[in-house]
Formats: C-alpha cells, sequence, structure tokens
C-alpha cells in the first residue's frame, strides 16, 4: 500500500478546490462555463437554475464565497446536482465538514460525478488512524459512479484497489482504468505511472497481461503523459526507459 499511503495522500481533493466549470449532463446554455458572470446572473434571474448553479461556481473560482451561496442553494433545491456539489466544495473551503458532506451526497445522488470524487476522498482521508485499507474500501462505491459519470480521478482509485488486491477485479480492468484516469479529462497524473507499474508486479497475471499488449510503447506514452502532468517520477522513469 505504499503509493496509497505516499503519492497519494499528496493529491489534492477536489473538495477542496473550486470544482471546474463543467456539468455532466448540462445542455448548451447561454450561460455555460465560456459565458461572463453577468451573463449566467441574467439566466440565473430568468429562471435557469442551471445557469445559477454555473454562476456559483463561477463566484467560486473568483473567491467570492458570499456570492456563490445564494444562486448555489437555488440550483441544488432545484436539483441540479452541480449545485449541490458546488454548495459541498464551498462548505469544504469555509470548514463546515458536516454542511459540505451533507451537499457533497446530495450532488452526488444527482448524478454530480465530481461530488461523488469528493466523497470518496472524503472517506479515504478522514484521518482516523491505522484504518487506510478500510477506508479505501468503503470509498469505492463512490469512486466507482464518479469513474462513470466522468470524473476520472475515481476511475484510479478503483484501479488502485484492484491492483493491491482490496476489491476483486483482473490486472487488465485496472489497466484500463489507470488509463482512464490518466488520459481523462480531469486527470490523475501518478495513474499514468501505476498503469505502467502492472506490467512489472512479477505475477503470473502481470506477466500474461504483458503478453497482450506493446509494453514499450504503451509505458511511453503513459510516463510521457504522465511526466506532462507534473508527476516527477514518471519523468524520471521516462528518462531510465530511453
Amino acid at each position: 500500500m505504499n503509493w496509497l499511503t505516499c503519492d497519494a495522500m499528496r493529491l489534492s481533493l477536489r473538495l477542496l478546490v473550486v470544482i471546474p466549470l463543467v456539468s455532466f449532463a448540462h445542455q448548451a446554455l447561454a450561460c455555460d462555463e465560456t459565458a461572463s458572470v453577468s451573463t449566467c446572473e441574467k439566466e440565473c434571474k430568468s429562471g435557469d437554475k442551471k445557469a445559477c448553479a454555473l454562476l456559483g461556481i463561477k463566484f467560486l473560482q473568483e473567491g467570492k464565497t458570499a456570492e456563490a451561496e445564494p444562486p448555489l442553494l437555488k440550483a441544488c433545491k432545484a436539483k441540479v446536482g452541480l449545485g449541490c456539489g458546488g454548495l459541498g466544495s464551498l462548505y469544504g473551503l469555509l470548514k463546515q465538514p458536516a454542511k459540505s458532506k451533507k451537499y457533497l451526497t446530495k450532488g452526488c445522488s444527482l448524478n454530480d460525478g465530481l461530488a461523488c470524487e469528493s466523497l470518496g476522498g472524503l472517506t479515504q482521508f478522514d484521518k482516523k488512524p491505522n484504518q487506510t485499507t478500510a477506508r479505501l474500501r468503503r470509498s469505492i462505491p463512490y469512486y466507482r459512479k464518479a469513474c462513470k459519470l466522468g470524473a476520472t480521478r475515481g476511475c484510479g482509485w478503483v484501479a488502485a484497489a484492484i491492483s493491491e488486491g482490496l476489491i476483486e477485479g483482473t490486472l487488465k480492468e485496472a489497466l484500463q482504468l489507470h488509463t482512464k484516469a490518466c488520459h481523462g479529462p480531469y486527470p490523475m497524473p501518478i495513474a499514468c505511472r501505476h498503469a505502467v507499474g502492472l506490467f512489472h508486479k512479477g505475477t503470473p497475471e502481470s506477466k500474461q497481461l504483458a503478453k497482450e499488449f506493446d509494453v514499450s510503447r504503451l509505458s511511453v506514452d503513459l510516463l510521457t503523459r504522465g511526466c506532462k502532468l507534473g508527476d516527477q517520477k514518471s519523468c524520471d522513469l521516462q528518462k531510465l526507459s530511453r
């Protein structure tokens, strides 16, 4: 479990980071991720609750937490998952963990993938001593849902649990999930490197997996991606493989 207790613990949870301006289900709106605050304010006032969610996120990105809360509440009350997930992030930033978890849970139930990912993070990193394995197992349902909804860092955590033998799954499945986490819209840099590591575990399953792929080409692709995303160990391994 070394990488879970070292590399991964250094990753920032999305809970404490303002979420990107993406709703996994929203249709094209006058208020979208590229629109101005004034445009989103107009759309929100006209009754578009998805615009209210995006408006709240824009305020969060500007550090305007007081202004962010009302439109996010309006969106969440209208059952817009992005609004509830945004509230979860807001209350996380305001160090109100109970309210944060409440709204992240609601956001996840409304299919906001990033809210599900954050719930997984809350479960996995709840600071209870000597329960690393148990906490990761409890977080897996949230990470699985996050992965299915497009929050691809969740895919990386599921892959980690499979490769460590904590949950059922094959190394081939773990490779697919790590690769998805590496190349997804919300990338997990260390997933690129750990995908390569699956080929070198020294087990019969690992050796069989290596026979099914062009390991050299795939390793170069994954380590290059990991290095570009800022994982120094991927850069180091990339140099050694030349």
